[in-house]
């Protein structure tokens, strides 16, 4: 494999690599890494880091902004040589497949971009301060969705099930039916997500709501992510369209999830470690 190779197979799927450390053959000692533009369209950070977590490498900042995604070394310890050789390719492959994935799923999401969208709210301006301040926080446990359906619209209940039951933990939402508010006018449709459910999800949350092509924001508190229908599309149509991308995208980051779970996982320690190394300064 060649640099050059993991450039073009990433240019391919919309992204721009600045610099590339492959950490094979005679650099099998090194960590393989790749730098990715977070310039090429708004908001792709946290599509790249919902890539990186499908493909079980560890995401960071660089300094300037951009994506640094890095092979998780620490996992190949006590490897030989020709089996750490085979387990860096497939590394690289996995995450060949799973950029590919999640750009082909945002198709429709980038022709948006490009015919002038600009989102409100950039995942990774909020992150970077936000993240400093839960580090240390543990994770939240979700409520078995049993004990608060009875509240939800009625017409969405099956859709909040389902979201909860594929990872993404809701705390409130809205049909934005008027069925179901005979009282009052309905809210615009949206979702609140606790934002603690594991390391991370906010970035899934936000992929999955370019994908589905509802707009992700924060709640007026200041965290848990907020996904609401974009005016003037149809909202059954809509609510069906973001638990199906719910559906798809749960499997990619399945085992991302039980690693970062397990307390006493290093993929969940180096996860945690979101500083950039003083060699990107």
């Amino acid at each position: 494999m060649k640099a050059t190779h993991v450039i073009n197979t990433l240019l391919r799927a919309g992204h721009l690599a600045k610099r590339v450390q492959l950490g094979v053959l005679s650099r099998i000692d090194e960590v393989p890494y790749v730098v990715l533009s977070h310039t090429v369209y708004p908001g792709v950070e946290a599509h790249l880091f919902t890539a990186a977590d499908a493909a079980l490498w560890i995401p960071a900042f660089t300094f300037s902004g951009d994506v640094v995604l890095y092979g998780p070394k620490e996992l190949d310890e006590g490897k030989s040589p020709d089996a750490l050789e085979s387990a860096r390719s497939e590394a690289w492959q996995r995450l060949f497949t799973a950029v590919e994935k999640i750009a082909n799923l945002l198709t429709s999401h980038r022709e948006y971009v490009d015919q002038g969208y600009i989102p409100s709210i950039v995942w990774a301006h909020h992150e970077a301060e936000w993240y400093l301040g839960i580090r240390e926080a543990p994770d939240h446990e979700s409520r078995p969705v049993d004990e608060f359906l009875d509240y939800v619209d009625a017409s969405i209940r099956p859709h909040i099930r389902e979201l909860n039951e594929l990872g993404f933990i809701t705390i409130e939402s809205c049909s934005g039916l008027a069925d179901d508010h005979a009282d009052r006018e309905p809210y615009r449709p949206y979702v609140m997500f606790d934002d603690r459910a594991y390391i991370d999800v906010s970035a899934h949350l936000f992929t999955v709501a370019d994908i589905a092509q509802w707009i992700p924001s924060y709640a007026p508190h200041g965290f848990d992510v907020v996904v609401q229908q974009r005016v003037g599309e149809d909202t059954e149509n809509a609510w069906n369209r973001l638990v199906e991308v719910a559906r798809v995208l749960a499997p990619l980051v399945k085992q991302y999830r039980e690693l970062v779970r397990d307390k006493g996982s290093p993929f969940r320690r180096m996860r945690k470690q979101r500083e950039c190394p003083k060699s990107f300064v």
